[in-house]
């Protein structure tokens, strides 16, 4: 999906019910990056703070089971000094 000026790129929905709370870009990383260590997929996110929510228009107030935002993100990684990190919202890098 690429997301173009005026077209939909989500719409509203049913927040799945078993969807983790991130409440932070903090804890929206820490999700992605559980997830995929496990070699697993990574679940529905309930965004109720951080940049990437605020960006997408929410106001904090989603809950699973409930009504919501729901949209497609991509998820990067970065391969630093040999470590592999996920992030959503954005990545800092800083040198030493």
């Amino acid at each position: 999906m690429t997301v173009e000026r005026g077209r939909d790129w989500g719409g509203r929905g049913i927040v799945p019910a078993d969807a983790v709370v991130a409440a932070s870009n903090a804890e929206l990383r820490a999700v992605i990056t559980a997830a995929r260590r496990a070699d697993g997929p990574i679940p529905h996110v309930a965004l109720v703070g951080g940049d990437l929510c605020r960006t997408l228009g929410g106001r904090g107030e989603v809950v699973p089971g409930g009504t919501g935002s729901r949209v497609v993100v991509d998820i990067g990684s970065v391969l630093l000094d040999g470590r592999l990190h996920w992030f959503a919202a954005h990545l800092v890098a800083r040198s030493p």
